[in-house]
């Protein structure tokens, strides 16, 4: 059973660099709760919608700003999540390209992730 305990407490941050919120991501949720079951299930569901194949450890995460190493594959290889460490940023919503092509092209930008983003930009304090 993946435990949260075995990778320490996942940080407080909730907002990915790209503007998921990681506390919706059945991932994170299931990895929280050491849900097998779901991330299997999950997993699977993945797998059918990216042609690849995806097993559950690989999608185990405490979050994308966890100082875990566990992460999620899409998260533990984010173009977006990269770009806004180097730039030391804690979101996309900092930067003064935003929305750049990479965010833009991110599948997940056109849901509640841009909205996420657009808030913080605003000031508005905390997303979602």
């Amino acid at each position: 059973m993946i435990r949260d305990s075995e990778a320490g407490k996942a940080d407080d941050c909730h907002i990915a660099y790209c503007g998921l919120d990681c506390k919706v991501c059945p991932a994170f949720l299931f990895t929280r709760t050491g849900d097998e079951f779901g991330l299997e299930e999950t997993a699977k569901r993945w797998s059918e919608a990216s042609g690849e194949r995806i097993d559950s450890r690989s999608i185990a995460c405490d979050g994308c700003k966890s100082s875990s190493s566990r992460k999620n594959i899409y998260c533990a290889r984010c173009p977006i999540a990269t770009c806004a460490k180097r730039k030391g940023y804690e979101t996309c919503a900092e930067c003064k390209e935003f929305p750049c092509p990479t965010l833009a092209s991110h599948p997940a930008f056109d849901s509640e992730a841009r909205s996420n983003l657009e808030k913080l930009r605003k000031g508005n304090g905390e997303a979602v």
